[in-house]
Order: C-alpha cells, then structure tokens, then sequence
C-alpha cells in the first residue's frame, strides 16, 4: 500500500506542477501584459514602466534609485543592454515626459541617480490607480475566499522564490539615504 499511497502523491504532486505550468502563460502574458499596457497609458516602454515600478517598491523613500540598482535588475527581468536602460531613463527624463531626472550621486562622479519628479510621482499614482482599477474588475467575479486564497498563494510564492527575482540592493553609503532635491534646472 505504501508504494500505491507513493505513487498517488506523486501523481498528484506531478499534476499540480503540470497544471501550474500550463497557468504560466495566461497569467504572466495574457493578464500580466493586458494589465502592463493599460497601466502605460500608452506613453511607455515596457521597460520604462519596469522602471517606475522599480523605483516605487525598490527605491529609497520610493522615490529614486541609482542607475546601476536600475540596471542590475532590468537585467534579471529582460534582454536589455546598458545602453538600452540609458535610452529608457533619458526618454523619461526629456522635456515631452520629464517624469525622471538623472543626477551625479554625490558620493561618486561616477554614479548616477534617477529620482521622480513631481510629475513623475503623479504618472506613477495614475499607474497603480489604473491597476488597481484593473485588479478590482478582475476579482469582482470571484468568491472573497477565492480572492483570499489567491493574495495568500501569491504571498507565499512572493517570499518563497527570491532565487528568481533581483538581489537585494546595496544600498548607498553616506547621506544618499536621502532622497536628493529635485531641482528643474538639474543636468540629465
């Protein structure tokens, strides 16, 4: 009976990741890119809403980042080169978005930092309102239970698989834990 009850649990445990598997593409590509294009608004790249994204749940004060954290984990997540990262964040920073401003990091000439302007921080709100938007359509049809157990799953799943997302973040040293002054005149 044992190797039966075995089996059964492998089975089982085989179907559940076979199933989980064939979930990958609708989830991440059918709803995760619907809900990323519409959270664009059509004014951004994908890689430029990755950005924002980072600089909200990542940065210091959910206001900036310097440029190599940006990079590091751009490159986790796509196939983008340094140079493509510097075009995202220069368009973002350029007069017709100007959501972005790139500054020397006080504790290297070498370094940059990319802080949100003040516009920058409203096209953000914007994002996270049209998601939310987005989300509350989507579990309007499910059970409270259901929705439950989905934020519980995706919680557990969220901590579990650091192995698959960016390192954690060297943060600055010295006074960059404060977010610099956003000056309009400032160099990009």
């Amino acid at each position: 009976m044992s190797s039966s009850n075995g089996s059964k649990t492998k089975t089982s445990l085989e179907g559940r990741v076979n199933e989980l598997l064939e979930l990958f593409y609708p989830v991440h590509y059918k709803i995760g890119f619907a809900f990323e294009d519409k959270m664009r608004r059509g004014q951004l790249t994908r890689n430029q809403a990755a950005i924002l994204w980072l600089i909200h749940y990542e940065g210091i004060k959910h206001r900036f980042m310097r440029r190599k954290d940006i990079e590091r984990s751009l490159k986790t997540w796509f196939e983008v080169s340094s140079s493509g990262i510097t075009k995202a964040l220069r368009g973002m920073s350029r007069p017709s978005l100007a959501l972005l401003k790139i500054l020397e990091d006080p504790d290297s000439a070498r370094e940059k930092q990319v802080i949100l302007t003040p516009k920058g921080e409203k096209f953000l709100q914007r994002m996270i309102t049209e998601g939310r938007d987005n989300i509350r359509e989507l579990i309007a049809h499910f059970a409270d239970e259901e929705v439950d157990g989905g934020i519980r799953f995706l919680r557990i799943v969220t901590g579990r698989s650091s192995k698959y997302g960016p390192r954690p973040l060297n943060r600055p040293k010295g006074n960059s834990s404060e977010a610099p002054a956003y000056s309009p005149s400032a160099n990009t």
